[in-house]
C-alpha cells in the first residue's frame, strides 16, 4: 500500500485515468547498495507476459542476484 502516499505522483507520471482505482503496487527493480540475498522466487517464475506460465522476456534478476535458502532450480 506505499503508493497511497505518492499517489497524485504516481498517477501523473504513469498517466493513470481519474476513474481508475489504485488498489495494489508491485514495485520492481534493484535497491543500491547490499542487502543481502532476496527472499523471493526468481523474477522469471513471478511474472508472465500475456498469459499465465508464459514468461516475459524482459523479467530477469540482475547478475549476481543471491537467493536465500540456497540454489535455484533452474
Amino acid at each position: 500500500m506505499w503508493h497511497t502516499f505518492v499517489e497524485p505522483q504516481l498517477r501523473e507520471l504513469l498517466e493513470i485515468p481519474d476513474g481508475v482505482a489504485l488498489s495494489a503496487t508491485i514495485p520492481l527493480g534493484r535497491p543500491v547498495g547490499s542487502h543481502g540475498p532476496v527472499r523471493r522466487k526468481p523474477i522469471g517464475e513471478l511474472i508472465y507476459e500475456d498469459r499465465w506460465e508464459s514468461p516475459a522476456s524482459w523479467a530477469v534478476d540482475p547478475p549476481g542476484t543471491r537467493f536465500a535458502g540456497g540454489p535455484r532450480r533452474s
